[in-house]
């Protein structure tokens, strides 16, 4: 909880409005079209439609989490 806290009293949330909601449904789908399964990447997908809809890269210890979708979001590795 103290961490919780620390992140929330430093960073604003952004919110998941009607623009990243349609990126989502964007990117879900071409989850969909190349074979994997959407539902298990939710929380993946709205991240990287966030991350779309504000024009930065999606930085990531995970990449191997989107690569499905690497050509549809800028994603950069973090260790």
């Amino acid at each position: 909880m103290q961490r919780l806290g620390a992140i929330e009293s430093t960073f604003s949330a952004i919110p998941i409005d009607d623009a990243v909601a349609r990126e989502w449904g964007r990117l879900a789908a071409a989850v969909a079209q190349r074979g994997g399964k959407p539902r298990r990447r939710t929380m993946d997908l709205a991240i990287a439609a966030t991350a779309n809809v504000l024009g930065v890269p999606l930085c990531t210890a995970n990449v191997a989490d989107l690569e499905i979708i690497r050509d549809l979001v800028e994603v950069l590795a973090v260790e």
